[in-house]
């Protein structure tokens, strides 16, 4: 998962978020860091299996064409530099390492910083110090927590902390509403918007393994 913060330079420009994200492909990461078990994201922070769960048409997919459109439309066509925090589990080591080949391919030039998880989150959502965070989230069962503590106005995990009262008010009716149909309703907008602006990438559901005997 790649957050970004909007308010913090380059990332400021929707076009540079949209060139990042399209030039990711999260099958070769899962290829080389999930051994191919891993599920590729179609969609936003609910994960498949959840009833919140639908793919996403405004999803930012992997298209390198589409990446370096983005990269000339924000007056940029031969790349620009970014600075990335992730925090030092070995998966995401692994994959911040891909991460900065793929970006390499449109000219974007990454700089991976590795800190200890605590320091990570804090430097990227209360310190604002750098304009990407790769990192993992917990799967939760209701739709609510996320939307509530990713989304909100204000809220820790709303990276620029921006106000959109429009957001606020789709969170607190599904919040409120009863009815699981209109509630999968409400969460699909909020997922469009969260991702036609380009704050989050997703890119990989994981998927535990259990083993035991046969009895």
């Amino acid at each position: 998962l790649l957050t970004f913060n909007p308010d913090v330079a380059p990332m400021n420009d929707i076009n540079l978020r949209g060139a990042v994200a399209h030039a990711i492909n999260p099958a070769d990461i899962n290829k080389a860091a999930f051994f191919g078990k891993a599920t590729i994201a179609q969609s936003g922070m609910w994960p498949v299996n959840s009833w919140a769960y639908q793919p996403s048409p405004a999803y930012q997919a992997y298209d390198l064409n589409k990446a370096r459109e983005a990269l000339t439309a924000a007056g940029k066509p031969k790349g620009f530099e970014v600075n990335i925090v992730t925090w030092n589990a070995p998966v995401l080591q692994q994959s911040a390492e891909i991460v900065r080949a793929q970006l390499g391919r449109v000219g974007i030039k990454a700089n991976i910083e590795g800190l200890t998880v605590g320091p990570a989150t804090e430097k990227f959502f209360s310190g604002k110090a750098t304009p990407i965070f790769l990192t993992s989230w917990s799967r939760y069962p209701e739709p609510d927590f996320i939307a509530s503590t990713n989304y909100k106005s204000g809220a820790y995990y709303n990276a620029s902390k921006q106000a959109n009262a429009e957001i606020d008010a789709l969170i607190q009716q599904g919040a409120t509403t009863y009815d699981q149909a209109k509630r999968k309703e409400i969460y699909a907008k909020i997922n469009d918007y969260e991702l036609g602006q380009v704050l989050w990438r997703p890119m990989l559901y994981s998927v535990t393994h259990a083993a035991a005997p046969k009895k």
